[in-house]
């Protein structure tokens, strides 16, 4: 029977690299998360949980079937033994009421099968999360940068007008000064001379135009410092987002939805097992019943064809009973 080649090491081994994966996914999703903004941590935090679970249920019906398998060889040792027919029915009873019992925990396939879905779909979420938050992170830079480099050119503009207006004030001055020494020294020849008020007018220009570049870059100053803030921030992001490690995040939650998906595979081949030694258990049953009821060669010979069957598939049943023992 197909269903006796079920290996539960290898199905061992899909939980705990299943329940690895997803347990190492954590540290990058909050990376994410950190410089993202995110919350997608939320998503695969429980799923390892749910895994664990699985697991155990898993790991609880391998015990059951290596006590149901042990109770089927001792009753199939005992087939031929007329006097123990009807203990051997009760046995199969027993056996019976386990599988049925464990038949929900058993069943672990829609459980897994969600896990399975759900980083299928965040696998998707994730890379379209990103792409999204990459872009929005480079634009903030890019706008942020651009605000800064704005606000210092039209500060060392006002800077370079400043410049140019106060040497011209002061070369004024200047010339008023000598305006004046050369009034008091020619006051005396041509009294009433002097400095007209044209140069007086100009000086005042100047000093009104000096006073409201002063106020203009005074106020850019405030601005500069908030975008001088908006860029660090912006750097700061940009630069966790780099040393995020995100591609190898997407590249593990690929990996993990494929070794899931073999997870699930093996996950499947209990249940046909459980399944297998249900109906097993019930047609070797029916078969010692029709003998009771019914003694008859026909009876007999049926149940003897089985017992012949069941031999040939002892070997690989007694190695199962071993093998469940995880």
């Amino acid at each position: 029977m197909a269903a006796y080649d079920f290996a539960p090491q290898t199905l061992l081994t899909s939980a705990n690299t299943a329940r690895t994966d997803l347990l190492n996914l954590v540290p990058g999703v909050q990376r994410i998360d950190a410089y993202a903004g995110t919350k997608l941590k939320s998503t695969v935090d429980p799923l390892r949980t749910t895994v664990d679970g699985i697991k155990q249920s898993q790991m609880e019906t391998c015990r059951e079937l290596k006590i149901v398998i042990q109770n089927y060889l001792m009753v199939h040792d005992s087939a031929d033994d007329a006097s123990m027919l009807q203990d051997i029915i009760d046995e199969f009873d027993n056996s019976l009421g386990t599988l049925n019992r464990g038949a929900e925990k058993a069943n672990t396939t829609q459980r897994l099968q969600d896990v399975t879905n759900t980083v299928n779909t965040f696998s998707t979420q994730l890379q379209d999360t990103v792409k999204q938050k990459d872009k929005a992170i480079d634009d903030e830079l890019t706008n942020a940068t651009k605000a800064v480099d704005d606000l210092n050119a039209k500060i060392t503009a006002i800077d370079s007008e400043l410049t140019e207006l106060r040497e011209k004030l002061n070369k004024g001055n200047l010339g008023k000064i000598k305006d004046k020494i050369t009034s008091a020294v020619s006051s005396t020849d041509k009294p009433g001379t002097g400095t007209g008020t044209g140069d007086e007018d100009e000086q005042a220009a100047i000093k009104e135009k000096i006073k409201q570049l002063e106020e203009q870059r005074a106020a850019l100053e405030p601005k500069l410092s908030a975008a001088q803030d908006r860029k660090i921030r912006a750097t700061t992001t940009y630069d966790a987002r780099n040393n995020a490690n995100t591609p190898q995040t997407i590249a593990d939650v690929k990996t993990a939805h494929t070794h899931l998906l073999s997870y699930n595979s093996q996950s499947a081949k209990l249940q046909e097992l459980h399944a297998a030694l249900k109906q097993e258990c019930e047609n070797y049953q029916g078969l010692f019943k029709a003998k009771r009821d019914n003694p008859s060669p026909e009876t007999t010979k049926a149940l003897a064809d089985h017992i012949q069957k069941v031999n040939s598939q002892k070997a690989k049943l007694k190695a199962l009973q071993s093998a469940l023992d995880v």
